[in-house]
């Protein structure tokens, strides 16, 4: 994403003006989405579709005796489309350990993981459940950032991962509306005010938790070499409709504010991309 700017006067007034653009490939040049312009009928098919999902994930929400939100996987299609990928993620979990070894952060990967588990992010699957018939497995890997002071490695989770002709996890969920296009006019809004205010909700995407049934999907590998099966209980970071569960999480909270913040929520609801929040205000007793 790219950005110019410039200023130009209009009799006494001088405006800025500013162009928001994006590198493309060529291929991508081709497509006239590319430009902003889309078939009117797959445009509303588009729309009509995050609407019916927003109202399903809605109905759908549910609030855990912890006061923490409960929210369902969006399927654009049967779950039971999906197949058990468990033979695949399991030759990715080896090969990813191996290296883990050689390079001696196997240990630190590990801490990583149990951190999780005993904060209830994650928990492993009981014996009794392991054979269930229904269920997906995430391969993953480490991401290592020596200069990062804090978390220098984390793990990144494929949900796009796939065996030839079979679906990914990711095609099988709804991913929503193209978020990312909400950013030029999230800036362009927060160039408006002389001063800004910037801010973003902590681990986010952990804060929600995952349905039961909808967990099984969100199986993995401990980081060893013994075959120990473990599962999601928040939402991922790296699977598709994860932005999608998160923005429709805030604008329920939002559109469900008291009366007297009607104000600051229409100001928010014009604020956030995804976890991050860009605005401002006029005066600093504001």
């Amino acid at each position: 994403m790219g950005k110019q700017k410039g200023t130009i006067s209009m009799g006494n007034v001088m405006t800025t003006l500013s162009i928001h653009c994006r590198s493309v490939n060529l291929t991508e040049m081709w497509d006239l989405e590319c430009l902003g312009i889309t078939d009117p009928s797959q445009s509303l098919c588009r729309k009509k579709a995050h609407s019916e999902h927003l109202t399903d994930f809605r109905e759908k929400l549910t609030v855990l005796r912890s006061g923490r939100y409960e929210v369902g996987l969006p399927w654009k299609s049967d779950s039971r489309n999906l197949p058990d990928n468990k033979e695949l993620s399991w030759e990715r979990h080896e090969k990813m350990v191996k290296r883990m070894k050689a390079r001696g952060f196997l240990c630190e990967y590990q801490e990583f993981f149990d951190d999780w588990e005993s904060l209830k992010i994650i928990e492993r699957v009981p014996g009794n459940e392991l054979k269930i018939e229904k269920c997906h497995y995430l391969p993953h890997r480490p991401v290592i950032k020596m200069q990062n002071e804090t978390t220098w490695i984390r793990p990144v989770f494929d949900a796009s991962a796939s065996e030839k002709g079979k679906p990914s996890l990711n095609h099988c969920l709804f991913k929503g509306i193209n978020l990312i296009e909400l950013i030029p006019d999230v800036i362009d809004r927060f160039r408006t005010y002389p001063i800004g205010l910037s801010g973003d909700i902590e681990k986010a995407f952990l804060m929600l938790s995952v349905a039961n049934q909808d967990g099984e999907f969100l199986r993995f590998f401990y980081p060893c070499d013994e075959e120990l099966v473990y599962r999601h209980c928040r939402v991922v970071l790296g699977v598709s409709c994860s932005p999608f569960l998160l923005n429709a999480l805030i604008l329920y909270l939002l559109d469900n504010s008291p009366p007297e913040f009607h104000d600051m929520v229409q100001k928010l609801k014009g604020s956030f991309y995804v976890e991050n929040c860009l605005t401002g205000v006029n005066d600093p007793c504001d």
